[in-house]
């Protein structure tokens, strides 16, 4: 039995036959006697493998006179919609190996075939060497040549390293997975590479979860396939999270990726260094190195995608403009329209900008490149809600068929997203669309996420009462949840509750999920932030994160744990030097619960800091410490805080537009607020009274 076999190699381009006419059945003069046998009708996609010619002094290279016909129609048939002639087909058209071009291109061309590849196998000594050329079998034109050395002891990866030559040549000429250069796909294996190619088409179909699954069996055979952890990790993105994955999968794929492939393609490495200091959170870095993605690759759509992705989750902490991120997707969407990561953010930015024209034009430009996208269903269901006011129910009688939890809570996460310039907006639009699930008709499951969810949306509004109703249905439904547990944990945080929260926290930590174990440091860094009690804080901190993959995260935390002991001290001048550390190191993995709230700590603190540099007279340093609360990366559970410190600021500044705007995002988050409330909102009403608004 022969190996199975892989690839690697350079292609060289060869020499043209120039012909000046053709016969109308695609072949060259002269051309076939009416009445003579019957051709086959030439398929563009059909590839015909010619017998190889062997020689040296040993016999033991002779079957791959015959063999090569077998092992590259194998390895290569259906690869980038080539279909390989069958074996036999070919050989019973042939006199033997070694048949001239002209003769081995019209028994190509017989058997249906417009390209073919001929070549030789050569053994000296114990050595083999491979040569392969592309023919287009119409014109007798060499189109790509490759060469392989190896052992005649080992001639698999020799082999291999000829098939996925080929290939890349197919994929250079025929771009089924977008515009790269052949060098990109470096890889020695030409499953993998098959794998690799079957899934950038369901990633192209919109179907993430597909593409991640087969993106998994492609390092499964290839550990060293650069590109296959690259598309991993922004599919998986896409997906949810890896297939059967948990919440530091992604971090690790990518950390994987850099530490096996020391000889990757530099464009590929850039893009990986890239998305690591996404996924550390290390924010200035990040952000320079998207500038530097920028810069170098123009012309490239990926780029553009992973350029925006840092400034639309991690550029908005440090007050970045919008148009920064949105000029990145929209140039990707331009550079390669089918690919679909750079959509989404771009048509959320230009909702947020109040551009309805555009976020239409970029949705149905979506749906054309891929009908069954979900996150494109999901957009559609919250833009027609929020944008013209639909009924839920009425659009997903339009949206076919979908998975209608998924689709429903990305559509949450949307609407939050997308209305980010009115937080009391986001919130309606997103509790409409969640409502739909908690219905009767609905599984418990369903029910008991969706319910989570609606009372999320009610803590942010300050209706806790409201929110406790909800949470209760939730507990009956899913009485042990780690995302009831959570969003219990965000009730007691809210409420002032840290010996609840610490509870919570402890009980999170224990979960086998490593998602609810995070949530477990993030509820007790945030009950820290209430009382100042960081032993607990640390202690899990220690145990739960995992260092080696949140290194500069674990010291950040660390460093605000401090700062929060100093301010419980009164030390305000320590405080306002450590706590910024927290809001430095933000990583693109941080803790959600349903309805896409963000339960990161850094919320509570941002808040505490932006008040403590009010107090000492910097209150443009308070407002960017504010930016930390946009809803762009997530439903931020202290958006009404921020929205009543920013309009007080900017009324001690003299600007009225920003604090009349801010006064009634603030009042009209909590109009329905709990009765203890709502002296607050007073307030707010009487500020804007003096404003003359």
């Amino acid at each position: 039995m022969r190996p199975l076999l892989v690839f690697s190699v350079l292609l060289s381009a060869g020499p043209a036959v120039r012909l000046f006419a053709q016969c109308p059945d695609g072949a060259p003069p002269p051309c076939r006697v009416a009445g003579g046998p019957a051709r086959v009708p030439l398929d563009a996609n059909a590839l015909a493998v010619m017998p190889f010619r062997t020689s040296g002094p040993t016999a033991e290279a002779a079957w791959l006179g015959e063999g090569m016909v077998d092992l590259l129609s194998v390895a290569l048939d259906g690869f980038a919609d080539w279909r390989t002639v069958h074996p036999r087909t070919v050989l019973a058209r042939v006199s033997g190996p070694g048949s001239d071009l002209a003769a081995a291109a019209g028994a190509a061309r017989a058997a249906g075939a417009s390209t073919m590849i001929v070549g030789s196998a050569v053994a000296v000594g114990p050595q083999l060497r491979l040569h392969a050329e592309l023919y287009d079998a119409v014109r007798v034109t060499r189109l790509a040549s490759v060469d392989a050395n190896g052992t005649l002891e080992r001639p698999g990866p020799v082999v291999d390293s000829i098939a996925v030559g080929l290939a890349q040549e197919r994929l250079r000429r025929h771009p089924v997975a977008g515009s790269r250069a052949p060098h990109e796909y470096a890889t020695t294996s030409p499953q993998a590479l098959r794998i690799y190619v079957a899934a950038e088409r369901e990633a192209r179909r919109g179907n993430f979860r597909e593409a991640a699954e087969s993106l998994q069996r492609a390092v499964a055979v290839d550990s060293a396939f650069g590109l296959a952890y690259y598309r991993l990790y922004t599919v998986s993105a896409f997906a949810g999270a890896p297939p059967g994955g948990g919440r530091f999968d992604m971090p690790r794929m990518i950390r994987t990726g850099l530490n096996r492939s020391a000889g990757l393609p530099q464009r590929q490495r850039d893009l990986l260094e890239t998305v690591d200091f996404q996924q550390r959170g290390i924010v200035a870095e990040a952000l320079r190195r998207a500038d530097e993605l920028g810069r170098r690759y123009p012309d490239d759509a990926e780029a553009a995608y992973i350029e925006g992705e840092s400034y639309y989750h991690l550029g908005v902490f440090v007050g970045e403009p919008h148009a920064r991120a949105l000029a990145a997707f929209e140039r990707g969407v331009r550079l390669d329209p089918g690919f679909l990561e750079n959509y989404n953010h771009a048509i959320e930015l230009r909702c947020i900008a109040g551009d309805t024209t555009a976020v239409w034009a970029l949705l149905r430009r979506a749906q054309a490149q891929a009908p069954a996208y979900g996150i494109a269903r999901a957009i559609e269901l919250a833009m027609r809600v929020g944008l013209r006011g639909e009924a839920p129910r009425q659009v997903l009688r339009t949206l076919g068929p979908i998975d209608t939890g998924v689709v429903f809570n990305r559509a949450i996460l949307e609407a939050v997203r997308s209305f980010d310039a009115e937080p009391a907006k986001a919130i309606a639009v997103a509790d409409t669309i969640a409502a739909i699930l908690t219905q009767a008709d609905q599984p418990r499951a369903i029910r008991a996420q969706f319910l989570l969810s609606r009372a999320t949306l009610r803590l942010v509004q300050g209706r806790i009462a409201a929110g406790d109703s909800l949470i209760l249905q939730a507990r009956l439904l899913d009485p042990s949840g780690a995302a009831t547990i959570t969003v219990a944990a965000l009730r007691s945080l809210l409420t002032g509750d840290a010996a609840a929260a610490r509870i919570a926290a402890r009980s999170l930590a224990e979960s086998p999920d490593d998602g609810a174990r995070f949530g477990g440091v993030m509820t007790a860094v945030w009950a820290a932030a209430l009382d100042g009690d960081t032993i607990l804080a640390g202690s899990l901190l220690r145990r739960v994160l995992p260092a080696e993959l949140f290194p500069e995260y674990q010291a950040a935390l660390l460093t605000g744990l401090a700062g929060l002991s100093a301010l419980w001290r009164g030390d305000s001048t320590q405080a306002r030097a450590l706590l910024p550390a927290v809001l430095d190191v933000i990583p693109y993995t941080v803790l959600t619960v349903s309805g896409g709230a963000r339960g990161d700590p850094a919320d509570r603190i941002a808040v505490l800091l932006a008040q403590l540099e009010r107090a000492a007279g910097n209150p443009s340093s308070a407002l960017r410490r504010l930016e930390f609360l946009s809803y762009i990366t997530g439903l931020t559970m202290h958006r009404a805080d921020a929205e009543e410190l920013r309009a007080q600021i900017a009324e001690q500044q003299g600007d009225t537009a920003t604090a009349i705007r801010a006064y009634r995002n603030f009042i009209d988050m909590w109009k329905d607020a709990d009765p203890e409330l709502q002296p607050r909102v007073q307030a707010a009403r009487e500020a804007l009274a003096r404003l003359g608004r």
